[in-house]
């Protein structure tokens, strides 16, 4: 059984739809759990989203404010961005999780990422567009190695390694005293209390617009650039989000794609103002794209085991 967590509220609900079928496109409709932190979604919405995927079991965890030490959202960021912080004690019998944000969309197999050996208690993407040092020097964290500061929206989790390091109630802890500098909330948090302890993972599993198309990437500053490769997983960062009109992503069609057989699409297109006509333009782009996309070379295979889908302990 993979095991996956979401944090979520109301608005973003259409958007986990979409994320969880394109799971289901990508890894199957059975053999996978997904837990799902909310503020108090109704029994309606919520078996709205399990429609997206009805061969996944699901489990709902009601967040209460005091398991994220009454944080306020900020900005752009809900307070459901901290739930994922709650989520080693909330699922005291899960071991191993998958964390997604709710703006993504998964295009390879999650088995892949489930069977990484895995030498820290999380697993991330580095953010390739994040000043590292900078971070570093900012809040006084060791100089040993390279530094590196990691998306938090792709997370691969020992959660029995975190349950008993407690570094994501470091987290919360860090946010009560420090939220007005964090511009990236409790991103900057895990970083900052989780720091030479995150196992850097393959680019491709977080692949952000900012890698691809603007004027800032570098592709020769990093080997690993997903620039003309296939994406695992397509992470619709920033103000870019394909639900919004008078913005691109290369990959928005593949958001549409999900959403289609979703109970949430027709909502979404009168809420966006996305026309039939601006979908085929995005399908057209998408094709233009796909068609200059080559794969990435093979890896040493790390499987862990081939059957990791049997069932765990319940959550």
């Amino acid at each position: 059984m993979i095991e996956i967590g979401f944090g979520t509220d109301a608005l973003y609900a259409p958007h986990l739809a979409a994320t969880i079928r394109s799971i289901r496109d990508s890894s199957g409709s059975e053999g996978i759990r997904v837990h799902i932190a909310h503020d108090g979604l109704d029994v309606t919405l919520r078996r709205r989203i399990e429609k997206a995927a009805p061969g996944f079991v699901y489990n709902w965890l009601h967040v209460p404010d005091e398991s994220i030490r009454n944080l306020a959202g900020k900005g752009r960021f809900a307070k459901s961005a901290y739930y994922r912080l709650a989520l080693p004690d909330l699922l005291p019998h899960v071991d191993r999780l998958i964390y997604l944000d709710c703006d993504l969309v998964v295009c390879q197999d999650l088995a892949v990422l489930w069977d990484l050996p895995m030498t820290q208690p999380l697993a991330a993407v580095a953010d390739g567009f994040a000043d590292a040092a900078a971070f570093r020097d900012r809040w006084s964290l060791p100089h040993d190695g390279s530094p590196a500061y990691f998306n938090t929206g792709v997370l691969l989790l020992d959660l029995q390694a975190l349950r008993s390091n407690r570094r994501f109630d470091a987290a919360l802890e860090f946010l009560t005293r420090n939220l007005d500098d964090c511009p990236y909330v409790d991103q900057d948090a895990i970083n900052a209390t989780c720091w030479d302890h995150i196992q850097p993972i393959h680019v491709a599993w977080n692949v952000q617009r900012n890698m691809l198309i603007d004027d800032a990437w570098k592709p020769a500053a990093n080997p690993g650039t997903p620039l003309g490769r296939t994406a695992y997983v397509v992470h619709f960062t920033t103000e870019h989000k394909p639900w919004l009109p008078n913005t691109y992503h290369p990959y928005a069609w593949l958001y549409w794609k999900a959403l289609g057989p979703t109970d949430f699409y027709p909502e979404v297109v009168r809420r966006s103002g996305i026309t039939p006509l601006m979908q085929i333009r995005l399908f057209l782009r998408w094709q233009r794209w796909r068609l200059a996309l080559r794969p990435w070379p093979p890896e040493p295979a790390t499987r862990t085991t081939p059957k990791r889908r049997k069932a765990l302990r319940p959550a």
